[in-house]
């Protein structure tokens, strides 16, 4: 009787081990558009990236991000990417200052896997265009290893299809032949005598794009610092850093949560608090006329 009540303990804990390995996960958002977890991205590629999407946010009134993981084993919780892609943007919250208009470019590294997640009051044909991008753009560019190419190309293709497609009232005007011609037409689309006006956007993006360089370098030299920061009980190196949320936000309070630095070595723990904004207001469910959200996922 009693191995009977050991093996049925032991196995309650393994269940329960096992459910909560596998709960979904979310990585920790970085200070720029971009979030290369996966390490896709050289320096300079990732930075000029930041810098568009920095860019296409203003014009497009979009919130727009890039996502790169290593493995969906360790975040997704054996989700669909549909799924996990859309509870990544509410745990970012994602589109609060844009009238929920957002888009996440969403890629598994490891499992060769990707997803393009819309959500706004984007047309349908207009999101038809978007998540055509996955076939057309990305996955040609990453059959060929290309990630940042792809990646480049597939967020102009977005920009071009979907963030600067005409409203369903309007008239659409002729196509451009390319998705870079049409940013192009996009940008340039002033009056002809502001020529000092578009020299000022020139030196402002170029101010942008150095900051967050900057910005990109700073955030891996300190994750290399950390790395090597002697842990101070044991004296160890290699600490890892982790963001956890302890309550979650809600429509009228903040929440709370930690910013914990973990010595793999001998289990020790320097817990940070930070706030959590309260979440804005849930808008009433759209009407059926109502241009609709969607996504689609592909695989290389």
């Amino acid at each position: 009787m009693t191995r009977f009540r050991l093996f049925v303990v032991a196995l309650l804990a393994f269940g329960l081990t096992a459910s909560l390995g596998f709960a979904q996960s979310y990585p920790s958002q970085s200070e720029t558009p971009v979030t290369d977890d996966a390490d896709l991205l050289p320096a300079v590629a990732e930075a000029e990236l930041a810098s568009r999407l920095v860019a296409l946010e203003q014009q497009s009134n979009t919130d727009l991000a890039v996502v790169t993981l290593l493995s969906m084993a360790l975040y997704t919780g054996g989700d669909d990417l549909d799924v996990y892609a859309r509870n990544l943007m509410a745990d970012w919250d994602m589109g609060a200052a844009t009238n929920g208009r957002r888009v996440l470019v969403l890629v598994f590294k490891d499992d060769r896997e990707m997803h393009v997640e819309i959500n706004g009051d984007f047309s349908e044909a207009a999101i038809a265009a978007g998540t055509a991008t996955v076939d057309d753009t990305f996955l040609p560019a990453f059959r060929q290893d290309d990630y940042p190419g792809g990646i480049a190309a597939g967020v102009e293709a977005i920009a071009a299809g979907l963030l600067f497609a005409p409203a369903p009232a309007e008239a659409a005007p002729e196509a451009p032949a390319t998705a870079t011609e049409a940013v192009a037409e996009a940008e340039t689309a002033a009056p002809e005598d502001s020529e000092g006006g578009g020299n000022a956007l020139i030196w402002i993006g170029g101010v942008v794009a150095a900051i967050i360089a900057v910005i990109v370098g700073l955030n891996r030299r300190s994750a290399a610092k950390l790395a090597a920061t002697p842990c101070p009980s044991c004296g160890k190196t290699g600490m890892t850093r982790s963001r956890v949320t302890l309550v979650e936000a809600t429509e009228t309070a903040e929440g709370s949560g930690e910013t914990r630095l973990t010595c793999p070595s001998c289990g020790h723990v320097d817990a940070t608090p930070f706030t959590i904004s309260a979440k804005p207001a849930k808008e009433p469910p759209p009407d059926d006329d109502a241009p609709k959200s969607g996504g689609k996922s592909g695989s290389w």
